[in-house]
């Protein structure tokens, strides 16, 4: 029989979990299960007696931040109705979401064999599967390109950006960064911004086949 936890074994769980994704976001893998228990208002014991390690516990941040890109993915950029604009939603938002998320970025950054393996990143994988399939279908991206070179262009974008600069990087005021339709073009001009309109202007079917990998 499943034991159900005692309210107040829930409220330390959840602040846990919250503490866990503030220290992780900002410091990612060497942030210190101390200063995580002490940001939830814990004992140490409490938290190793919810996650006996901390890659219990990172574990549990990504799979509700993997959880919060695909939902994300899926309810603004899937079904909208102009699949480039989609396409390219998707990119700007995923990058943003890496780039303000030190344990992200260092996910993303792993080899491709173990990568290829984690069920996080293959559900986000699939979205940009999805979105690459509906841009080759209207002849709007280059052929050749597939939705693992969507994620590894992502993947290097995210890698120029400093966190401590994406933040201070924001589209016009009255365009939500995650709108469908959010033109690049209105972003504070930086470095990283600068790359990623190029890396989308190569994505272009005017560019010609993409050779194979």
């Amino acid at each position: 029989m499943k034991r159900h936890l005692r309210a107040d074994a829930v409220r330390n769980r959840s602040a846990i979990i919250e503490a866990a994704a503030a220290e992780f976001t900002t410091r990612g893998r060497s942030a210190d299960v101390r200063d995580i228990a002490a940001r939830a208002g814990v004992a140490i014991g409490t938290l190793y007696r919810h996650f006996p390690t901390k890659d219990d516990l990172l574990e549990m941040v990504m799979q509700d931040l993997f959880s919060a890109w695909q939902n994300a993915g899926l309810s603004s950029w899937v079904n909208h109705a102009d699949p480039w604009t989609a396409l390219t939603g998707f990119i700007d938002d995923a990058v943003r979401r890496q780039a303000t998320h030190v344990a992200l970025t260092e996910r993303l950054a792993r080899p491709f064999s173990e990568r290829q393996l984690d069920e996080c990143a293959t559900r986000v994988a699939a979205v940009a599967e999805q979105l690459v399939a509906r841009c080759h279908a209207a002849a709007v991206l280059r052929e050749g390109v597939t939705g693992e070179d969507i994620i590894q262009l992502i993947i290097c974008l995210a890698s120029l950006a400093d966190h401590s600069e994406i933040g201070r990087v924001e589209p016009r005021a009255d365009i939500p960064a995650t709108r469908p339709g959010t033109d690049l073009r209105q972003r504070t001009t930086t470095p990283w911004v600068r790359q990623l309109q190029i890396g989308v202007d190569g994505l272009r079917p005017v560019h010609g086949a993409l050779a194979p990998p």
